[in-house]
């Protein structure tokens, strides 16, 4: 249990170093800071995906064997999953309102 609470910890920590250096460490983009936000954006969701594709073949694995071990994958990567999704989600109209000039549209660009 110890060990869970470590690599707990140390995974949002190196997550936090992550987001304060796409931030203020990387380079200012010659027509200005906005594209920082897409060194976040993009890999949350990236990892997103990948989440819920892990947890649909865990969900298969429970459907076809009824192991608990299975589930407890299916679950544990929704649950990583969402956290990802709700950064992009997030992030995605912090890029939006300098860009288009409004925090959301449904207008395909």
């Amino acid at each position: 249990m110890k060990k869970n609470v470590l690599i707990a910890f140390a995974i949002v920590l190196l997550m936090c170093i992550a987001a304060y250096a796409s931030l203020f460490v990387a380079p200012r983009e010659q027509d200005g800071n906005i594209q920082r936000i897409f060194y976040l954006h993009a890999p949350s969701g990236m990892v997103a995906l990948l989440s819920f594709f892990v947890c649909f073949v865990g969900n298969l694995g429970y459907v076809f064997t009824r192991k608990p071990k299975w589930d407890w994958l299916g679950v544990s990567a929704a649950e990583v999953g969402m956290a990802f999704c709700t950064v992009l989600i997030l992030t995605g109209p912090i890029w939006a309102h300098p860009v288009w000039g409004i925090w959301w549209t449904w207008d395909a660009r």
